[in-house]
């Protein structure tokens, strides 16, 4: 029987404590089945700093992994010597109004024309400016607004304050440019009034690109604004908040606040700060094990991608490695060497993959040299982001890279956050580099 993964037991492949499991294998090790990385043949557990191997495929398609060691326990058992994998029973799934992934240059084509009739909210960009944006910044990578849902537009009516239009009119106007929107991550079709029409998924906040080799929009990425957690909002001395079962419930770019008995504000949970712009989610109401029905229309799934931050007069000879598209961009203004942001520091396998091979092998194009991995300084106390730096320094070196690791004051977590200080008169701000 699977057995769910936990927070405080979370998956050994992806280190995330939900989604995957695990289960007993009939040679007795354990087998970890993964929902997030796959096509890959090994990995290095940033939880228990193990290498496993990619040993099958599940009935879904995810992948299955079990500890090295332990697999060659097995095999150093078996009398006959022969290794043997476990691998579930294959069959295919059939996918229902799920749309076929469009190529590299249609996303670039659909998601460019998107950031035409887009634009920036002032509060936005006011955000943006604080964080270190540039208006120059902010127009080289078209960073923009997802303004929330029309269903929240509608129920709002007049207070809703936007200088964006709808959704659906957006799209209605991308459409007639392009034509369909299938295939592109977001958008989806909805049923009204006998008829079709485009409009697209995601909650509201900034979008930032996420670029492959080329420099080609592929995906976005929305920072929240967590505007969208209330139909009806309110304004005083501390700010922006909204009312529920008596409560007030204050909302910034921060998060969601309580605002408690003694005057002082409490986040009520951790909020992602970054989501996928996807068209993709499981109806599970309609679908089955071999048939996987999507509740958006024509739409499709986004995935977690790797971004290459370049531009024409960057020095190529070094490239960064962080997490996070704000220091990805940042990094590469400050610096002017390209940077790779990578989708979560246990993704790092990514790397491994299509998209991540390309990209490396760009880098090599360009007259690349050395790969510096610039994980978050809170790997000086965390031991998950300390495993991926050395998980992702094993993984470049073996790829034939010279590589070195960055370090800065533990004041600063991000290396957007060193960089800006550094840049604000900070000079106690020293980025170390060490060739490992």
């Amino acid at each position: 029987m699977v057995q769910s993964v936990k927070r405080n037991d979370p998956c050994r492949i992806c280190g995330k404590g939900d989604w995957c499991g695990r289960m007993p294998s009939d040679k007795g090790y354990m087998l970890h089945i993964c929902q997030r990385i796959g096509d890959v043949s090994d990995v290095f557990s940033t939880v228990d700093g193990q290498f496993y191997v990619r040993v099958g495929t599940g009935k879904s398609g995810t992948s299955i992994f079990a500890d090295a060691n332990e697999l060659k326990r097995s095999k150093d058992e078996n009398a006959n010597g022969k290794k043997e994998y476990f691998k579930y029973e294959e069959k295919p799934v059939t996918y229902v109004n799920t749309a076929t992934l469009s190529s590299n240059k249609r996303l670039n084509q659909v998601y460019s024309e998107l950031d035409k009739l887009l634009k920036l909210e002032p509060y936005h960009r006011e955000y943006l400016h604080k964080e270190g944006f540039t208006d120059e910044l902010i127009e080289r990578h078209k960073i923009r607004s997802l303004p929330i849902s029309d269903y929240y537009r509608w129920q709002r009516g007049k207070s809703n304050f936007t200088i964006n239009r709808s959704r659906k009119a957006i799209c209605a106007d991308l459409a007639n440019i392009l034509g369909s929107l299938a295939g592109v991550p977001g958008f989806y079709q909805r049923e009204a009034d006998g008829g079709r029409f485009w409009t697209l998924n995601g909650r509201s906040g900034i979008l930032f690109p996420v670029y492959d080799e080329e420099s080609r929009q592929i995906r976005k990425r929305v920072r929240l604004d967590y505007d969208d957690y209330a139909v009806n909002y309110y304004h005083d001395d501390i700010g922006k908040y909204y009312i529920d079962n008596g409560k007030k419930y204050y909302v910034s770019m921060g998060g969601v606040k309580e605002l408690l008995p003694d005057g002082t504000l409490q986040k009520i949970k951790d909020l992602p700060k970054y989501l996928n712009i996807s068209s993709y989610r499981e109806d599970t109401e309609a679908s089955s094990e071999y048939i996987k029905v999507n509740y958006y229309l024509n739409g499709c799934e986004s995935g977690n991608q790797l971004s290459l931050y370049m531009g024409p007069t960057d020095d190529m000879y070094c490239c960064y490695f962080t997490e996070g598209e704000k220091k990805g961009i940042i990094g590469n203004h400050f610096m002017r060497s390209p940077v790779v942001h990578i989708p979560g520091v246990n993704s790092y396998a990514k790397l491994l993959q299509p998209a991540g091979l390309r990209i490396l092998e760009k880098l090599k194009e360009k007259g690349t040299k050395v790969l510096i991995v610039a994980f978050d300084a809170d790997k000086a106390t965390n031991n998950s982001v300390l495993r991926a730096e050395a998980g992702t320094v094993k993984l470049l070196k073996e790829l034939g890279f010279s590589v070195a690791v960055a370090d800065w004051n533990e004041k600063y977590k991000g290396l957007d956050d060193a960089l800006l200080a550094k840049a604000r008169g900070d000079n106690s701000v020293n980025i170390r580099y060490t060739v490992v």
